[in-house]
């Protein structure tokens, strides 16, 4: 009997909601689209500046042509769809999976984003959303989604994550015992797709370089760390693309000890605070 009125309820107050709208949408001019997302019906106003709705041809033209400003591609099917297959262009129009809308009016204010799905729906839907919520930014809908961009003989791919990192020291010899304590590391890390990658490095000293770059696939990075005490530090990379893939850990352990400059430096304040032992010295050599 509960549920029971709580659904006339929750009817009740859903109808009172379009009712308002759709009172409101006949005095500003404004249509009214009503269409299923999630499971639940939401109340899409239309604007007539937004979205811009283009095709795959002009899509592909304004995403090859950094010219005309960076417009991003935003992929809004699920994250298997992604994985599978998703439009091909070159950095920095690269394409970006997005599966929190929540989050995408700040992380996408200000640009330029073309949105698409699989056919052109959820797209559109998508898009009417965030105009309705005043996106600071052009929002453009491609009709026809990936299946008309596939149609038309356009570029496709899968992302695969990086290789794990490469880590030697500046100098050849990179497994003896270091001079110092501040220590120069060459990381070189590729990605099998030649996408861009960031470094996550582990000084293995309780610090951490988090995510820095981008680098170019193959690139030797230079990166250098001063450690506070001597040892053995086991420091550990990883790399993740532009598209966020993250790939395994490389690792190497160095050494790190003083200088023999300042230990020959002790010996000599010690050996001539207990001259005596100079001879010991002498006799031993």
């Amino acid at each position: 009997m509960k549920e029971n009125s709580f659904v006339l309820y929750k009817t009740f107050v859903i109808g009172f909601v379009i009712l308002f709208v759709v009172a409101v949408s006949s005095i500003s001019g404004s249509d009214i689209i009503l269409s299923p997302i999630n499971g639940s019906n939401a109340i899409l106003i239309e604007r007539d500046d937004c979205p811009i709705n283009i095709t795959v041809q002009e899509a592909w033209e304004l995403l090859t042509d950094t010219s005309n400003g960076i417009q991003i591609p935003i992929d809004i099917r699920v994250e298997e769809q992604w994985n599978e297959s998703f439009i091909d262009t070159p950095w920095p129009e690269h394409p970006r999976w997005f599966g929190d809308i929540e989050n995408f009016m700040e992380e996408f204010d200000g640009e330029e984003v073309i949105i698409y799905c699989t056919s052109g729906y959820r797209s559109l839907l998508a898009c009417y959303i965030l105009c309705d919520a005043g996106f600071n930014g052009t929002i453009y809908n491609m009709i026809g989604g990936i299946t008309a961009w596939i149609e038309e003989g356009y570029p496709i791919r899968n992302n695969t994550p990086p290789y794990a990192p490469g880590i030697i020291g500046e100098h050849p010899r990179a497994r003896q015992p270091t001079k110092g304590l501040t220590k120069n590391y060459i990381f070189t890390t590729s990605d099998p797709d030649g996408d861009k990658t960031y470094l996550y490095i582990d000084w293995g000293d309780g610090t951490f370089e988090e995510w820095v770059g981008p680098y170019d696939s193959g690139e030797d990075v230079k990166i250098n760390h001063t450690y506070i005490e001597q040892g053995a530090f086991l420091v550990k990379a990883k790399a993740k693309d532009i598209f966020d893939a993250e790939g395994p850990w490389g690792e190497e352990e160095i050494p790190i000890l003083r200088s023999s400059k300042m230990i020959n430096s002790l010996l000599q304040l010690f050996l001539d605070i207990f001259p005596f032992l100079k001879l010991l010295k002498n006799f031993l050599i």
